[in-house]
């Protein structure tokens, strides 16, 4: 009688699943604000204030991530995602505030930079401790589809908000 074959390693576990779902809604509420260089117009920035705007979160995202990475190693995933959905929810939500361009805009940018950071960094490095070492380019192409489908999903949605809902729709939308 043969040795029963080992049993393959499971790429789709509950975990993996949970962490795809969490991305996958995050995503989308960050995706919700491709379009809000619109409101930037609606409210007579230039086209030099909305690209500078614009960049802000990106500028963020990027500075704030080698912190992000330390205070992963130091407090670890589950701190860091619980932090960062923390923020993203307050970011989401201080759009409601942005009445003109000023410095409540530029905070608002900032800090939902800093928040996109840590949930894309914290829940792709969460995916990655749950996909075996065996599959894992499989599993992390995978796990991006939830960041992938999102980009086409978020914008669609932020603009049927507006035309029916108006802005702070988005902005309750992405903070839900």
């Amino acid at each position: 009688m043969s040795e029963p074959s080992p049993r393959p390693e499971r790429l789709l576990t509950h975990q993996f699943a949970l962490c795809f779902v969490a991305h996958g809604l995050q995503a989308i509420a960050f995706n919700l604000y491709l379009p809000f260089p619109k409101r930037l117009n609606e409210l007579g920035a230039s086209d030099f204030v909305i690209g500078l705007a614009a960049s802000l979160t990106g500028l963020a995202a990027v500075l704030a991530r080698p912190a992000i990475g330390r205070a992963m190693d130091r407090s670890g995933r589950r701190a860091t995602i619980l932090l960062g959905g923390a923020l993203h929810i307050l970011a989401t939500a201080a759009y409601l505030a942005i009445d003109r361009v000023g410095p409540v805009l530029v905070a608002t940018r900032l800090l939902h930079g800093i928040a996109e950071a840590m949930l894309f960094s914290a829940l792709f490095t969460f995916a990655a401790d749950y996909v075996p070492a065996r599959k894992r380019t499989q599993g992390l192409a995978l796990f991006g589809v939830s960041g992938m489908l999102p980009i086409g999903i978020g914008p669609t949605a932020a603009n049927w908000l507006v035309v029916n809902s108006g802005w702070p729709a988005v902005f309750l939308t992405a903070s839900g």
